[in-house]
């Protein structure tokens, strides 16, 4: 298909110019955002942005108090950095090139709205700063950027259009303000990201994508359970590493463990979680954390272990499911806890654990096979549903 033009073009780069001057843009457009996290709403407002200017500045802000704010009102386990956010924009947006991101730092403004002032000197300074590092002319002339005629700002913020005008000299633009396109905001996904899901970019997803463990003792039916739900929800899953690696590399000979093999298993499932957490869908299954990988070395080797200690400090789940150890020990080879007395030792010191490192869990105390799947199935769909009262659904099981 041909579109008939009367613009005559030399080359690419020339027919961008020509659109942009027949179209009167904007030299510069600028989104300020936290994007804590980056959404769909966010995308389409930047993609359709960047089509009316010759270049978007995409601004990620932060501030130590206010991002700490919005971290504890969060139901995210894992961390979102200001570098995190930078990234998700960096990652989505890489094959734009007129999309340029980076950090800003509020730290040193008042809180909104008090801060306007000294917060758009510190942004003028840094995209003149931007702006004369990319054209030598304007820095040897001391030139700066025509605030009024070349810069736009895009924002569905009412009170923004007032600031920008008075602080900056620049209009606003507003990009479906009344959010007609994509009815969503961070804060809901912050209360509640599995009901968001399909509304955050895949770069989003694989940093955010909850994680859900179910823990316990030898035959305490972790896996059986693990492959069971996971066929249910229709997710991805990942089998406790510590079996594979002892069927691979010690011929399915459990005694042969020693030391050293449990920094090779945390590694081992390490990657089996990444695996799973891409492969997702909505939610990630995993078999055993790091938490009993430990317990199972500080039994077995009598040694406490730093490195395992560093994965159960650095790598949380956002969910673990503790299932009691009532059931029939079954004997598959790879076990040596059969006894009741080892095995309700072994349990407590996972309790012990997990107080260790203020690990939340939720217990399933069920011994009947049916129940205590019934009751992981509950549990998990509460949970995504942002529901609290984890630990009541598991005694309703019992």
């Amino acid at each position: 298909m041909y579109i008939k033009t009367n613009i005559k073009i030399k080359n690419l780069k020339d027919f961008r110019k020509k659109i942009l001057e027949r179209g009167k843009m904007k030299k510069i457009g600028i989104v300020v955002g936290k994007f804590f996290p980056l959404h769909i709403g966010h995308v389409n407002l930047i993609q359709r942005a960047s089509g009316i200017v010759e270049k978007l500045y995409v601004v990620v802000s932060y501030s130590t108090d206010g991002d700490d704010l919005i971290t504890s009102n969060s139901r995210f386990v894992k961390e979102i950095t200001p570098k995190d956010r930078l990234r998700f924009v960096k990652q989505t947006f890489k094959n734009q090139p007129n999309i340029v991101s980076f950090l800003f730092n509020e730290d040193d403004c008042p809180p909104y709205p008090d801060g306007w002032e000294k917060w758009s000197k510190l942004l003028k300074d840094e995209i003149e700063k931007r702006e004369n590092r990319e054209n030598e002319e304007r820095k040897k002339n001391k030139k700066n950027l025509d605030w009024e005629n070349d810069v736009i700002f895009i924002s569905n913020h009412k009170d923004d259009k007032k600031y920008y005008l008075k602080y900056f000299g620049s209009q606003t633009k507003s990009i479906d303000e009344n959010y007609n396109e994509y009815n969503v905001n961070s804060h809901e996904i912050r209360e509640n990201p599995s009901k968001y899901w399909n509304y955050l970019p895949r770069e989003v997803r694989e940093h955010l994508i909850p994680i859900i463990t179910i823990c316990g003792g030898e035959s305490s039916g972790k896996s059986v359970m693990i492959d069971k739900l996971a066929n249910v929800f229709n997710t991805s899953s990942a089998w406790e590493y510590g079996r594979e690696y002892v069927f691979e590399k010690l011929g399915g000979d459990e005694d042969a463990l020693q030391y050293s093999d449990y920094e090779k298993i945390v590694f081992g499932h390490q990657s089996n979680v990444l695996y799973a957490a891409r492969n997702a869908n909505k939610f990630a299954l995993i078999d055993t954390d790091y938490i009993t990988t430990l317990a199972f070395c500080l039994t077995y080797e009598e040694r406490d272990n730093p490195i395992v200690r560093e994965f159960v400090q650095n790598y949380r789940f956002d969910l673990t499911i503790l299932l009691e150890n009532n059931v029939k020990w079954v004997n598959d080879g790879l076990r040596s806890i059969g006894d009741d007395d080892r095995r309700e030792k072994f349990q407590k010191l996972l309790k012990k654990l997990y107080k260790e490192y203020n690990i939340s869990y939720v217990t399933v105390k069920s011994n009947s096979y049916e129940n205590r799947y019934l009751a992981c199935k509950h549990i998990i769909k509460a949970y995504l549903n942002g529901e609290e009262n984890l630990q009541e659904i598991a005694d309703s099981y019992e």
